[in-house]
C-alpha cells in the first residue's frame, strides 16, 4: 500500500482551495484539476509500505504532539507542469515536519526525502499560463489540522485517497 502523512484542509479552506481552482481555470489554466476530495498538503510521503509499517506509522502520529498553528498562503506557484497554493509554514510546524521525518527514518519507514515545501497541488498537467497567476482570493492563515495517514489508491477513475487514522 502506498502511504503518506497529510493535513486535510477543513471544509471552510476546502471551498477557498475550490474557489482557487476556479479562479486559476478563469485565468486561462489548462490541466486536470485535483478532486475536492483529494485536496491536502503532505507532509511525508512513505511509499509503499507492509501492513507493519502502517501500524508503526499510525503508532508514532499518535506519540508526536501536533502544534496548534497555522500556514501563511504564499499565492500560487508552478512546480513543473503542477500549480500549486504555496504557503509558509511557522517554525514550530516545520520543526514537527522535520521530526516527523526523522523519526520515520528511525523506525525503517521508506520516505521520499525531498525538502518540505508545504503547498496543496490544485492541478496537475498544466500547459503554462500566458500571462502571471492572479493573486488568490483566499484569507492569508490556513488553519493546521492534526495530520493523517492516508493510501493512495489507483482506480480506473484515476488515484483516490483514502485515510487510515488520525493522530
Amino acid at each position: 500500500m502506498r502511504l503518506f502523512i497529510a493535513i486535510h484542509p477543513d471544509p471552510d479552506w476546502i471551498r477557498h482551495l475550490t474557489g482557487c481552482q476556479h479562479q486559476l481555470v478563469q485565468a486561462g489554466l489548462q490541466g486536470r484539476l485535483v478532486p475536492r476530495e483529494n485536496l491536502h498538503m503532505t507532509l511525508a510521503f512513505a511509499g509503499n509500505c507492509t501492513q507493519d509499517q502502517k501500524d508503526t506509522i499510525l503508532h508514532l502520529l499518535q506519540t508526536l504532539s501536533f502544534p496548534a498553528t497555522d500556514a501563511r498562503c504564499l499565492g500560487y506557484h508552478r512546480f513543473g507542469n503542477t500549480r500549486v497554493l504555496a504557503f509558509q509554514a511557522d517554525p514550530a510546524m516545520t520543526s514537527f515536519v522535520q521530526e516527523l521525518r526523522e523519526r520515520l527514518r528511525d523506525a525503517g519507514i521508506p520516505q521520499d526525502d525531498k525538502p518540505w515545501k508545504p503547498h496543496i497541488t490544485l492541478a496537475r498537467g498544466c500547459a503554462p499560463l500566458q500571462h502571471p497567476f492572479p493573486a488568490p482570493e483566499c484569507p492569508s492563515l490556513m488553519p493546521l489540522s492534526s495530520p493523517v495517514l492516508y493510501e493512495s489508491i489507483q482506480t480506473r477513475q484515476g488515484v483516490t485517497y483514502r485515510p487510515l487514522g488520525r493522530d
